[in-house]
């Protein structure tokens, strides 16, 4: 508990009091136990309670079915969406809460409750201007190209930059010896499937990151260095 409270709660915690977040997706893992799009203490006491979130609790894709193929914490489609929904996940990546009004028949799930996640939903698209006309919702004046604007790709690769954090120098290993290390090898992971890149801009993006290690390499190895690397990469 210790550890899940120093090192993997506090970014989250700063995004919900600080960045007054609208959304939260859950992870597709268990943790001490729960699956974390069902979870008690994280989505209940810890989220909604100590932190005082407000807006809506979404699973990740298809994370609920995992409950029973994966997980086995349960054995049906049903008891699934019925431990999601109890424990606060309002919205379903997926197509599992399409037997949600069967499970509320059974009493599984109290109707209070889906209108409770009906009510954050709704909220949502209401901030959203979703619900309106059209041409009263500021947000559709946004274009889809302004996500690809060069101000948005230098506040991305500032984010990249920025997100860079070294949580434990241990033994002291950093900066490094470069008469002791003459190499170092550097994995890159590319995920793809739906995180693919499906254009040439979001393939940079994806070059610009792979960069990063290298540059941390460096900051290692001769601090002197790291500003051409960074205008190089900038510039690149």
């Amino acid at each position: 508990m210790k550890e899940l409270w120093e090192t993997y709660l506090p970014q989250f915690e700063a995004c919900v009091r600080e960045g007054k977040v609208e959304a939260v997706m859950g992870a597709y893992n268990r943790t001490n136990g729960e699956p974390c799009c069902a979870h008690s203490y994280l989505m209940v006491e810890v989220l909604r309670k100590q932190w005082g979130f407000q807006g809506h609790y979404v699973s990740d894709c298809w994370a609920i079915r995992d409950f029973f193929q994966g997980h086995k914490v349960v054995d049906t489609a049903q008891e699934a969406v019925a431990m999601a929904m109890n424990h606060g996940c309002d919205l379903n990546c997926g197509n599992l809460f399409s037997c949600l009004e069967d499970v509320v028949k059974e009493g599984m799930v109290p109707e209070e409750r889906v209108d409770e996640a009906v009510e954050n939903l709704f909220t949502t698209r209401m901030k959203l201007g979703t619900l309106g006309e059209v041409k009263d919702n500021p947000y559709d004046k946004i274009s889809f190209l302004e996500a690809d604007s060069d101000k948005m790709k230098q506040l991305n690769l500032k984010a990249a930059m920025k997100s860079v954090v070294l949580l434990k120098n241990e033994d002291k290993l950093l900066p490094l010896d470069i008469k002791k290390y003459k190499t170092i090898p550097i994995a890159i992971q590319y995920l793809k499937g739906g995180y693919g890149a499906i254009d040439m801009g979001a393939m940079m993006a994806m070059i610009v990151l792979a960069i990063i290690p290298i540059i941390i390499f460096y900051i290692a190895c001769q601090k002197h260095i790291i500003e051409g690397v960074v205008a190089g990469a900038v510039k690149g």
